[in-house]
């Protein structure tokens, strides 16, 4: 008798490739300049956005991404004066809000070393997509959060100029960042 084992393997179970990367950086304030003769752009408080796109992004997943990082509840909310922790006294026990029911702004830059591997003392950036491509991603990202965001009483969208060099300016209010990756 002879038995035979076979290796049965499920494409559902398997985990999906990361195509994107995001950082996510509460602030107060932050102003982003270029190298380009383009204005610079700047939110009040809000969430300031680093997005890499890699290999086997589609422009397809692009919603969810979206309203991943727009329902995520990272936000502090504004309290009224009669709500705010006393001096000294921490304010961990606030509910935290998405950045929709906050109604607070976005500012999105393009970072493609987010992609970066670190091989040796050196950086590679072979996980990236195109630049062509990761223009087009990075456009249909800003205009879905402009889309999503549109919805909400206040707060605004705004955006970095993707494969420009920029200069960030951001006041943050306590270490909150977070990685994210789809």
């Amino acid at each position: 008798m002879s038995t035979s084992s076979t290796s049965i393997s499920s494409s559902s179970s398997a985990t999906p490739a990361k195509i994107c990367k995001v950082v996510v950086q509460q602030c107060v304030k932050a102003e982003l300049k270029f190298d380009t003769s383009d204005a610079p752009v700047s939110i009040g408080k809000g969430m300031v956005v680093f997005i890499c796109f890699l290999h086997g992004a589609t422009p397809d997943r692009i919603d969810s991404i979206v309203k991943a990082i727009m329902t995520v509840k990272l936000s502090e909310p504004d309290l009224p004066s009669s709500e705010t922790p006393n001096s000294g006294e921490s304010s961990n026990n606030v509910r935290r809000k998405s950045v929709v029911d906050c109604d607070y702004d976005i500012l999105v830059v393009p970072q493609a070393t987010l992609g970066g591997k670190l091989k040796g003392t050196g950086v590679q950036y072979h996980g990236l997509v195109s630049k062509d491509l990761g223009f087009e991603l990075f456009h249909g990202f800003v205009k879905a959060l402009k889309e999503f965001k549109a919805g909400a009483r206040n707060g605004n969208v705004e955006c970095g100029v993707y494969g420009a060099r920029q200069i960030l300016n951001m006041e943050t209010n306590g270490p909150f960042t977070h990685v994210f990756e789809f």
